[in-house]
């Protein structure tokens, strides 16, 4: 029985079936507690849902059994990463170097696709630049780590690794797929375009080249790949998350055709598989813990706290965050106020998030969120700005940021903050059919994302009243409308001058990091307004639900 069990851990570990596993591998730990192979897969389980310091301690009482055992390091690296453990993530990269190169490899991939399963892309990139050190002339190393640089929106550094993969094999289609994606971000359309079709000739089977060909111009997508996308949407040895993007690359072909119902089904099974894929890693979306996250922000930065003095009044001059839900008009006011000779954009930048850490740190202790700011404020400037571009004005484009903002104006009050907002049936079904992947549970159920934007109706609407000399609401489809007069608004309320620049912001030559990249590189785009129309029918639960919410 216990050997059965075994087996059936490791299958479900090999499907990515990782809280299946966790539920084989937790009781047979009970009754074989000094057997190294079931602590590593109990190991691999915790890891595989989240559990990153579970997994590090059962794997350090794995190798007290076993120093020897080389698949400690496996969990080791990715666990201590994940946990935040920076001093035992070193010493698992010096281990990795003192591997052999095809050993290292191995493992080096097994951290990367860990890490980047849990949105770690920083810790992930790292092992991969020690693999590419290892192995500058290998393949499949210099595709992995494109891939992540390009999640990290560093368009540049992925195409001098997709030069060199080119170099060493022009004839596979996997660079060639994501020199698709390097050339939609840095605005080279037809590039993009040449590539994402070079992909599909070489490899018919390449989703990420469907992917792409999507956003650019999803009418290009023939039958003939329309037929490979179902294939690919079906194919059970592929990953959740490979099967879902081939669902919404064919959604968006087939809408492109006037194929709504069709495209709608494809959107709701691309759906599917990715709430399947959550639920295995213990990330399914949680309204009471959203509902609580938001009680808690409200309550933490309350009119009471801002009452008092500001602390350092002038700290944060010359920040600007724009936040929303995603897919709300944002990254067109990003790259227009990017085109301004004063500003320069970080992106979506994970800064913030390492900095609101260290408060929440602290806050646990039950200390005064003014205290701690006041003491560790200049310190955690310093921390935000390290590496960001220098200019006069600097923009955050992290949406989720909207959790932040009275932490924004607490810690930075010469900040200014954008909340832009758009027809919420607009967004919620922009984001629906999209292929967000990673930290996006809330979008793979109607229910749940009306939900979510009501959480984020309530504190955008509490940011307003609390916070009206930092936060401007920016309107979606009255900026489109009237782009220079809410440009123009905009520009004064980050003190910034006029420039018409911000208006052809379509000639901007930057790279963009998101689903938007092949809309901005167009003149004006007012295609978004009443996007959802065509699925009015389809959508009608996610319409009854936004009314639900409101009284959240």
């Amino acid at each position: 029985m216990a050997d059965a069990t075994f087996s059936a851990g490791l299958a479900a570990l090999e499907e990515g079936r990782y809280a299946d596993a966790l539920a084989l591998f937790a009781p047979l730990a009970k009754q074989r507690p000094r057997s190294v192979e079931v602590l590593l897969g109990l190991a691999s389980a915790q890891l595989g849902v989240g559990y990153a310091r579970a997994a590090l301690t059962t794997a350090t009482r794995a190798g007290a059994i076993d120093p020897n055992a080389p698949a400690i390091l496996y969990v080791m690296g990715s666990a201590a990463a994940i946990a935040d453990e920076e001093q035992r993530f070193r010493q698992c990269l010096a281990d990795l170097r003192k591997m052999s190169a095809p050993q290292a490899a191995s493992v080096g991939a097994f951290w990367a696709t860990r890490l980047t399963e849990h949105g770690h892309f920083v810790a992930a990139e790292r092992v991969q630049r020690e693999l590419v050190a290892m192995l500058p002339r290998d393949y499949d190393v210099r595709i992995a780590r494109a891939d992540t640089l390009l999640r990290l929106g560093e368009a540049d550094a992925a195409g001098a690794d997709l030069a060199e993969a080119l170099q060493i094999d022009e004839t596979r289609g996997e660079a060639h797929a994501l020199l698709a994606q390097q050339h939609l971000r840095s605005g080279d359309l037809d590039g993009a375009r040449e590539s994402a079709l070079t992909a599909i000739a070489r490899n018919p089977r390449l989703v990420p080249a469907y992917a792409a060909l999507a956003d650019l111009d999803a009418s290009a997508i023939d039958e003939p790949m329309r037929a490979q996308l179902r294939a690919l949407a079906g194919e059970t040895r592929s990953t959740p998350e490979n099967r879902a993007t081939a669902g919404f690359a064919l959604a968006a072909a087939l809408d492109a055709q006037g194929r709504y119902g069709e495209a709608f089904a494809s959107i709701l099974a691309a759906r599917r598989e990715l709430a399947r894929a959550d639920l295995q890693r213990g990330k399914p979306y949680r309204r009471e813990a959203t509902a609580a996250k938001l009680a808690a922000e409200m309550r933490t930065f309350s009119a009471a706290l801002f009452a008092k003095a500001a602390l350092s009044p002038e700290r944060g001059r010359g920040l600007v965050f724009i936040v929303g839900m995603p897919r709300c008009g944002s990254t067109l006011l990003d790259q227009a106020l990017a085109s301004h000779s004063q500003v320069a954009s970080r992106g979506e930048s994970m800064a913030l998030y390492d900095v609101r850490r260290q408060l929440d740190l602290q806050l646990a202790t039950n200390r005064d969120p003014n205290d701690v700011i006041r003491q560790h404020g200049p310190r955690w400037e310093s921390m935000y700005r390290s590496g960001a571009p220098a200019a006069p004005v600097l923009i955050d484009k992290n949406l989720f940021n909207f959790w932040n903002v009275g932490f924004i104006a607490r810690l930075f009050p010469a900040a200014r903050v954008l909340i832009v907002r758009r027809d919420p049936v607009d967004v919620c079904f922009s984001i629906f059919r999209r292929a967000f992947i990673g930290e996006h549970a809330f979008a793979n159920d109607l229910e749940d994302l009306a939900h979510y934007h009501r959480c984020f109706d309530r504190l955008a609407d509490h940011w307003r009243a609390l916070l009206p000399q930092t936060v401007l609401e920016v309107r979606y489809e009255n900026l489109v409308r009237d782009f220079e007069t809410g440009m123009r608004a905009i520009l004064r309320h980050c003190g910034l001058p006029f420039e018409p620049a911000c208006l052809r912001f379509h000639e901007t030559k930057r790279t963009v990091a998101t689903a938007s990249a092949a809309q901005v590189r167009q003149p004006l785009f007012t295609a978004g307004v009443g996007r959802w129309r065509p699925y009015a029918r389809e959508l009608q639960p996610l319409i009854e639900a936004l009314e639900r919410h409101k009284q959240i």
